[in-house]
């Protein structure tokens, strides 16, 4: 009985999905996000010295990605976005060169930026003009830097699983405005081979979105 009561709930969603007239919108988002490692640096070598990670401190950076989305019906939507998004460490290290030499930094930046592609869903509460948004997909992100820059190199390929959650207000018939919580979470180590420990990255804080909906 139960099972059949599931079975003709969600053939009923289905076909108000199906029957929807489908439309189009596009998206730009901006991010300000808080990142902290899941693992733990320990240090790591290059050509011409090796180096020892004393503490690791979380930077704040920021995102900006765009793209398009198909409005299945008004409370489900398939997003596709493309854009930069950036991660890091701030490290206190010693280095040591092959001549024996030692240097001590402190507070040494180690951004990460990275071209992103990342398809997900929403599902939308709607009251009026207000609308909650709750969205989940998974972000691919291309280092646009080589290993070299920095002490802690990363892969060229890494992924992420990304969850958001906010509010949004129809302002127009077209646009709509909204703040919302974003939670990044690793689904790959980020470090380089060579590198010793781990860099596992997840990222949590606000993003600013303009939506047009033709």
């Amino acid at each position: 009985m139960k099972r059949n009561i599931f079975t003709l709930i969600f053939c009923a969603g289905f076909f108000q999905i199906s029957m929807a007239q489908p439309r189009f919108g596009f998206e730009i988002l901006s991010s300000r996000l808080k990142t902290e490692n899941n693992g733990h640096l320990v240090g790591g070598a290059s050509t011409f010295y090796y180096y020892e990670i004393d503490r690791e401190l979380d930077p704040t950076t920021y995102s900006f990605t765009a793209g398009a989305y198909y409005i299945l019906h008004e409370r489900h939507l398939l997003k596709l976005r493309i854009g930069r998004h950036r991660n890091g460490r701030i490290l206190d290290l010693r280095a040591y060169d092959d001549i024996g030499s030692t240097y001590t930094y402190s507070g040494a930046d180690n951004p990460y930026q990275y071209f992103v592609l990342a398809p997900s869903y929403t599902y939308r509460l709607l009251n009026k003009k207000f609308i909650i948004p709750l969205e989940i997909g998974l972000q691919m992100n291309e280092s646009v830097q080589k290993h070299e820059i920095g002490f802690v190199g990363v892969d060229l390929y890494n992924f992420d699983m990304a969850m958001s959650a906010g509010l949004q207000y129809r302002i127009a018939n077209y646009f709509i405005i909204g703040l919302h919580g974003k939670y990044i979470h690793y689904l790959s180590e980020y470090q380089w081979g060579i590198e010793r420990g781990t860099f596992k990255p997840r990222q949590y804080g606000m993003e600013l979105s303009l939506m047009y909906e033709l």
